[in-house]
């Protein structure tokens, strides 16, 4: 752990928009939806995705679009085996779908994304329940909602 908190080396921007942007695309063109919400007049579209590698992120954000928030979640990385329980995985991807939110906010309200802005946003957004219910949207093909 010691040679992970002391990093030397921060990938240049570039190369990590490259890198994310052809997983996103990937995952978007070929994976259908875990889960898909409106809240509020945003889009959030939710992958849990089995087929990345144990190298990928642990999640791929993006807010590219103005109402539109994609987050995928790795469930090949590391750290999926350590999640306990369905609880341990919803709780999971309720952060990781709070992160998101919150960048998008962020990005949405300020011209420079800031750590500590992201951190409050978020805090706003743990506040607030959310559920993903266990059943399939009807109007969809096995997708699922999200409820605030």
């Amino acid at each position: 752990m010691v040679d992970k908190i002391s990093i030397d080396l921060i990938p240049p921007k570039n190369v990590v928009d490259e890198s994310l942007g052809r997983i996103k695309a990937q995952v978007v063109s070929s994976v259908p939806e875990t889960v898909k919400a409106e809240i509020a007049g945003l889009y959030i579209r939710l992958y849990v995705e089995p087929g990345m590698s144990p190298n990928d992120p642990y999640v791929v954000t993006d807010s590219a679009k103005p109402q539109e928030v994609i987050v995928i979640v790795n469930t090949s990385h590391p750290h999926w085996s350590q999640l306990k329980g369905s609880e341990g995985v919803l709780n999971y991807l309720r952060h990781c779908t709070y992160d998101a939110v919150a960048e998008w906010q962020a990005r949405l309200k300020a011209a420079r994304i800031d750590p500590d802005t992201i951190k409050m946003l978020k805090d706003a957004l743990l506040r607030l329940p959310m559920a993903f219910e266990a059943h399939a949207d009807e109007s969809s093909k096995g997708e699922h909602k999200a409820v605030v």
